[in-house]
């Protein structure tokens, strides 16, 4: 049961008991997503305040705060669904399959969060299509390997 629930399934499994708690390909893109919440908000403010300086040619700045703050939210409502749902877990013992030392946790981070800041202009469309081959090809890479190792909103 548990080879077919794999091929239906990405999941990060968390064990409890005999049970496998499975996380859903949304739920892990959801995660993804959420987890350069500061890039996001940097990237916020950078276009907002070219909305606040510059009156023409905004449509890049637009576009890029409307799908931020819309997928955030999807991603949010997503992640409280989740884990509300999972509540039964709550005060039960869990166990960690496999832990050991991340020694390039800082390189990551600064390749995932802060090189993006430098690396691309938000405000211009050709260099957020760049950005988002970057991200889309991190996210792929991340998700595939259930990679997950900083996200703020579980801290």
């Amino acid at each position: 049961m548990i080879r077919s629930m794999k091929r239906l399934w990405k999941y990060l499994a968390l064990k409890n008991g005999n049970k496998v708690i499975f996380m859903s390909k949304i739920v892990s893109l959801c995660l993804f997503f959420t987890s350069f919440l500061p890039l996001w908000i940097s990237v916020l403010f950078i276009d907002i305040k070219s909305c606040i300086e510059n009156q023409e040619h905004l449509w890049t700045e637009k576009i890029s705060i409307s799908i931020i703050v819309v997928t955030s939210a999807i991603c949010l409502i997503v992640l409280t669904i989740y884990f509300k749902r999972n509540r039964e877990n709550e005060g039960t013992e869990l166990v960690i399959i496999n832990a050991y030392e991340n020694k390039t946790i800082s390189a990551e981070y600064l390749l995932s969060y802060i090189l993006p800041l430098f690396a691309f202009d938000f405000t211009l469309w050709s260099q957020v299509v760049l950005f988002l081959i970057f991200f889309i090809t991190l996210g792929f890479l991340f998700i595939k390997h259930n990679h997950f190792s900083v996200n703020i909103l579980l801290e």
